[in-house]
């Protein structure tokens, strides 16, 4: 297949995964809205994985499925820090799903396809294209001038806004091979949007699936060893 044939297949096949997300909050009014993919079906019972900020701040959280229909979704569980939230809802229509691919394997140059509601559902289901900037990106996430290694984002420049937060960022082979999240924007800034890689999101996701939180946590990866206690890792000079 082209690139162009390719393209076409993925939106029609794969994109429609991608559905919208609002967020209630107690009085009914909307706090946000977002996209969200639906990765996975059981029975009736649709997952969807999103970012934790669409939804956070939700006392109640429906999905628009690209027919048009609505429904009450329900949070099964969030990974703040990495910005992951996991939905479900149940439907016996049929929906799209979108299988996740190997992040690993992604390199820069790899031309990729956003998906998302961007501005709100008025654009809902838009697609940009373009291509993989850099891998192993890190933010300073919590303002202390250090930046965090708890996630190694995709950087790529197809244009991504508001609202795609929580759409797909999809390989030609219609994988999901990133979760948008993040867009630099100032004046002097274009084109770069950041994802976080699909092998982090579906390990979160497979967590909270089955225990509702996720037990992915960042390790500093250093050991502590009682000089004392072992004598042998060190040489003494008198």
């Amino acid at each position: 297949l082209s690139i162009i044939e390719m393209v076409y297949a993925v939106a029609a096949g794969e994109a429609e995964a991608v559905i919208g997300i609002t967020a209630f909050g107690a009085s009914g009014n909307t706090v946000s809205t977002g996209s969200g993919v639906i990765y996975k079906r059981v029975g009736d019972r649709y997952y969807v994985v999103t970012n934790n900020h669409v939804v956070e701040d939700a006392a109640t959280v429906e999905v628009t499925t690209p027919d048009g229909e609505e429904y009450t979704a329900v949070v099964r569980g969030v990974d703040e820090t990495v910005d992951v939230a996991v939905l479900y809802f149940n439907a016996r229509e049929l929906y799209q799903t979108a299988p996740f691919g190997d992040s690993e394997a992604v390199t820069k140059g790899t031309i990729v396809l956003a998906v998302g509601n961007p501005s709100g559902f008025d654009y809902y289901g838009s697609m940009t294209m373009g291509v993989v900037s850099g891998i192993d990106r890190y933010f300073d996430i919590d303002n202390d001038a250090v930046k965090d290694m708890f996630v190694n984002y995709i950087q790529h420049d197809a244009s991504i806004n508001a609202g795609n937060s929580g759409g797909a960022l999809f390989n030609l082979d219609g994988e999901v091979i990133g979760i948008n999240v993040i867009k630099i924007a100032a004046t002097e800034i274009e084109g770069m949007g950041f994802a976080i890689p699909s092998n982090l999101v579906q390990a979160i996701c497979a967590d909270i699936e089955e225990f509702g939180v996720s037990k992915v946590k960042p390790v500093l990866g250093i050991t502590f060893v009682d000089i004392f206690d072992n004598p042998d890792y060190f040489t003494y000079y008198n």
